[in-house]
């Protein structure tokens, strides 16, 4: 099955790559500022809302006006995932994470983008999947979970004080210290697995409170 792209599919692409980008600086948080992430995300959520508005001016705005302002903001992505290959490799003098960085996600993304916009500008029909047809309704099924993780983790961000004490009910201390149900186990047995639930909660309490 082919199609030809439309306009907005640029923007879906930007949408993904920003959101990529918050997922990459969350993992290798010690390298970034602790609000980059955030930023991305925002960016993506300026994504959504582009969307709207081009759904719902699409009879104002001609097709060459839409193409223009999608891949605008596809650019604005494209140069995002460029600056943070830039950042890690003069800035923070990291190399070699600099090099997989440019090899795993800055060549291949610059790449399918310039693929579509080539097709895009062309008029050649792209191969796509045999997917089933899904109801407009689904988007907001699928956003909803989306906003609430997106606010549980700002919440967390700034308030990691409440977390904890929230995994400190769900993990209570007796918990910790009590032995496998198992009554065969021995007194050894008994100790090392308090010893690894009392360290995996030691564990997860200093990853939250990291900055």
């Amino acid at each position: 099955m082919a199609s030809e792209l439309q306009p907005e599919f640029f923007s879906l692409l930007g949408i993904n790559i920003f959101l990529a980008l918050s997922l990459l600086t969350c993992l290798f948080e010690k390298n970034f500022p602790t609000a980059i992430p955030y930023v991305y995300q925002s960016a993506a959520l300026f994504g959504f809302g582009q969307l709207w508005i081009s759904k719902e001016f699409s009879q104002i705005f001609g097709n060459h006006m839409r193409f223009l302002y999608h891949s605008a903001y596809l650019s604005v992505a494209i140069i995002s995932l460029t600056a943070i290959n830039l950042y890690l490799a003069f800035l923070k003098k990291q190399k070699v994470l600099s090099w997989i960085y440019s090899g795993t996600v800055v060549l291949p993304t610059v790449a399918v983008s310039l693929f579509f916009i080539s097709a895009y500008i062309n008029d050649t029909p792209v191969p796509l999947p045999v997917l089933p047809h899904a109801p407009l309704e689904m988007v907001y099924i699928l956003l909803a979970p989306c906003a609430a993780v997106l606010g549980l983790g700002i919440l967390t961000s700034l308030k990691p004080e409440a977390l904890k004490r929230t995994l400190s009910r769900l993990i209570p201390a007796r918990l910790i210290d009590s032995s496998p149900r198992s009554p065969h186990a021995s007194t050894a047995e008994k100790r090392g697995w308090s010893k690894e639930w009392r360290k995996m909660k030691e564990k997860l309490l200093s990853l939250i409170g990291e900055d």
